[in-house]
């Protein structure tokens, strides 16, 4: 009887490093780096109704700053530079906010990026948006960039 505590005391310590290791190389895994702009396609304007990952998006760009609300209670407001905007959200039904980033696209009718809570810009995941009519974004893989 005593052996056989001994040998269950080993397989709850084999399962706890496991879990350990896992915690561990989990919580080091990082997301995709926020990406260095690039020139702003001719033409192209992050002005405009977008159809987002978290519904109806507008946004005003004056400038270099750029304003919008999205869904039925969020806001963004952030800076343009090239091809990429960096933003603030404001969740204000849920009391919530964050940061992120959207990539415009060459033909300037989509948008990828990442969003992330507080001060985090890219920890929770994709988001994205395109304009109405074209074709929306390919839908991220895992650990993808976008």
């Amino acid at each position: 009887m005593h052996n056989t505590r001994l040998r269950g005391c080993d397989s709850f310590h084999a399962v706890s490093r496991f879990a350990l290791a896992f915690l561990l190389v989990t919580a080091c895994k990082s997301a995709p780096p926020v990406p260095a702009p690039g020139p702003l396609p001719p033409g192209a304007s992050f002005t405009g109704k977008w159809e987002s990952s978290f519904g109806p998006l507008h946004l005003d760009q004056r400038d270099a700053w750029t304003f919008g609300t999205y869904g039925a209670h969020g806001a963004l407001f952030g800076e343009a530079e090239g091809n990429r905007l960096r933003f603030n959200w404001k969740d204000h039904t849920l009391d919530r906010w964050g940061r992120g980033y959207f990539v415009i696209s060459a033909d300037g009718t989509r948008l990828e990026g990442r969003y992330g809570p507080e001060k985090d810009e890219v920890e929770s995941g994709p988001c994205w948006a395109h304009r109405p009519g074209a074709a929306p974004p390919a839908p991220p893989t895992l650990g993808s960039k976008p």
